[in-house]
């Protein structure tokens, strides 16, 4: 087969980066699979994308998606096709029906590719069914009781555009409305920094109904309080904007505005762009300034994934593009235990930076991620000896493949995560990667329905009424894991 030759680099060769490729497509938790364009048959594809739909690798193979596609017709799926074709790729929910006629949810994300000189789909099934069903009783619970939890849910569906949206103003819009509507302000924009940085590039502004007769051509130079930002790579706010040092720099015809809050878009620790928003009635604070580094941050995975995601040609790209591109963290060690892969996505669920990572004895990192009560020399021993059997046996360090534990993250809170393990042969060396897939969202969710539940069962009883606040209390205090809490 020809997946397409990639640069070669100081890491990996063509063989060992098409091996590598190979494997994590064998091994994803997630079904893969490769799509003829014309046919519609597949030409590849892991055990996981026929056993999540209950089919044999002989019997899956003669499915074309209308076969099993639950949300769309075959015309509807033929003209989604088209759609992919002539914008290259996309991502987006369906409905997968199995051999036993089971409905399942699934996230798809697909791309055109050049497979043995014909055009090909090359797509990831992942199944988001437990995700679903979690997320409705939630809502249900939610409902029943009256409360919501506004922060959590716009935090929620901000990160899930970074993934929904394949272009990224659209992304970066619903990141900002969620930000913008959340917090209280009227009015705002995006600009990305532009390619000589000396100024901002306006991705697209909301005036929040106010007049605003700016001359759209005129320049947007990094200075004033934008400029703030930039220096410091960090969100700041001015509550008497109007009568501030700043208001010199706009120009005729701007919006008033009589408070101002700037976040930094952050890649790879560079400041690539602002989120702004204006006019939040009595003033912005500093929980403001944090949620809007959140949704900020959020815009800037968005931008990264889609340049990454543009990016991938090759071979070497297209495996180095996997491991980035990926939501799931991505360890690689080779045959002495030392790490040599630690992806972003593995930054975000342990806290531990690359550069701290990479060269360490993974039974050290491993050690690191310990809660506080399990880090003693022993645990230390079981580690290093665990993991030396491992590289001696070069076999999967779990006969079970996937195991949950709770870590502690490098800031000290703590988070569940879900490991599978496995050994990688190469031409050069023996190398082993894990695949980390953090699941503190999904246990959250799973104790906060749970205490909903009981207090709703509390509730319906017959306690007495001054009864009901301590229950309500100690169940908040179960489910969010404080310290106090009162009513």
């Amino acid at each position: 087969m020809t997946w397409g030759r990639g640069k070669r680099n100081t890491h990996l060769g063509q063989n060992d980066a098409e091996h590598l490729y190979r494997t994590l497509f064998d091994l994803s938790p997630d079904g893969v699979l490769v799509i003829d364009a014309e046919t519609a048959l597949p030409i590849e594809f892991n055990d996981v994308a026929c056993e999540q739909l209950g089919y044999s690798r002989k019997e899956f193979a003669r499915l074309r998606v209308r076969d099993f596609e639950a949300a769309e017709t075959p015309e509807e799926t033929a003209a989604h096709f088209e759609k992919i074709i002539s914008q290259g790729g996309g991502s987006f929910e369906t409905r997968h029906r199995t051999r036993s006629g089971e409905i399942r949810e699934v996230k798809v994300l697909v791309k055109t590719i050049v497979f043995n000189d014909r055009r090909a789909f090359h797509c990831i099934f992942r199944d988001i069914t437990a995700r679903k069903l979690e997320e409705a009783r939630l809502e249900n619970a939610l409902d029943e009781t009256g409360r919501r939890r506004a922060e959590t849910e716009s935090l929620l569906a901000a990160s899930r555009a970074v993934l929904e949206y394949q272009d990224f103003k659209e992304a970066a819009r619903s990141i900002f409305d969620a930000c913008r509507n959340l917090i209280g302000a009227s009015s705002g924009y995006i600009a990305l920094l532009s390619e000589d940085g000396s100024e901002n590039e306006v991705l697209f502004l909301d005036s929040g109904g106010l007049p605003c007769t700016v001359d759209e051509s005129l320049p947007m130079p990094i200075r004033g309080l934008r400029g703030e930002t930039y220096r410091t790579g960090a969100a700041v706010f001015d509550n008497d904007f109007m009568n501030g040092e700043w208001v010199g720099y706009m120009p005729d015809g701007h919006v008033n505005l009589k408070n101002v809050l700037f976040a930094p878009l952050m890649i790879k620790g560079n400041t690539v762009g602002l989120l702004g928003i204006a006019n939040k009635p009595g003033g912005f604070n500093d929980n403001d300034a944090r949620l809007a580094s959140a949704f900020g941050d959020m815009v800037a995975a968005a931008l990264y994934n889609v340049r990454t995601y543009e990016s991938l040609e090759m071979s070497e790209e297209r495996f180095r593009g996997f491991v980035e591109q990926s939501s799931d963290g991505i360890v690689i060690i080779d045959s002495t235990g030392a790490i040599i892969e630690w992806n972003r996505s593995q930054e975000k669920i342990t806290g531990i930076k690359q550069s701290e990572a990479l060269g360490k004895p993974v039974w050290d990192i491993q050690f690191q991620l310990s809660l506080e009560e399990a880090r003693t020399p022993e645990t230390q021993a079981r580690l290093k000896k665990m993991f030396h059997d491992f590289l001696e046996n070069k076999k999967p360090l779990l006969e079970n493949g996937l195991l949950e534990t709770e870590i502690q993250k490098a800031d000290g809170s703590s988070a569940f995560i879900q490991t599978i393990t496995f050994p990688m042969k190469t031409s050069g060396d023996f190398l082993a990667a894990s695949i980390v897939r953090d699941i503190t969202q999904r246990r959250q969710i799973e104790e906060l329905n749970s205490a909903l539940n009981d207090i709703n069962v509390a509730m319906s009883s017959t306690l007495e009424k001054d009864e009901m606040p301590q229950i309500v209390v100690d169940e908040a205090v179960l489910a969010i894991k404080c310290d106090s809490a009162a009513v």
